[in-house]
């Protein structure tokens, strides 16, 4: 996964290229038309109004965080009963990680 809110990161687009070449599939959250979103095996566009305003950055984030939400509840339809147990062993074996 690559999240971008320009979409013209030099570092995401070469960790793109690299696990690429790897082998991985990338699925990128970032805006059409731009180089994050094509180098992506599965680029998935989110495109927000590029504002030079303080609360642009938060636009973006939340928008990002609507797509993965999205893709979350798509994921839980999609694996259906099962996903519950899974989700259960999961938090069981996080809370062991805790310091009691």
């Amino acid at each position: 996964m690559a999240f971008s809110q320009s979409g013209r990161t030099q570092a995401i687009l070469e960790s793109i290229e690299l696990v690429k070449r790897n082998g991985a599939i990338v699925v990128a959250l970032a805006p059409s038309d731009s180089p994050v979103a094509a180098a992506a095996t599965i680029p998935i566009t989110v495109d927000v109004e590029e504002d030079i305003q303080i609360y642009t950055p938060l636009s973006s984030r939340i928008a990002h965080l609507v797509v993965i939400d999205v893709l979350a509840i798509g994921v839980a339809q999609q694996k259906g009963p099962d996903l519950q147990e899974h989700l259960q062993k999961l938090q069981e074996n996080l809370l062991s990680l805790r310091v009691k």
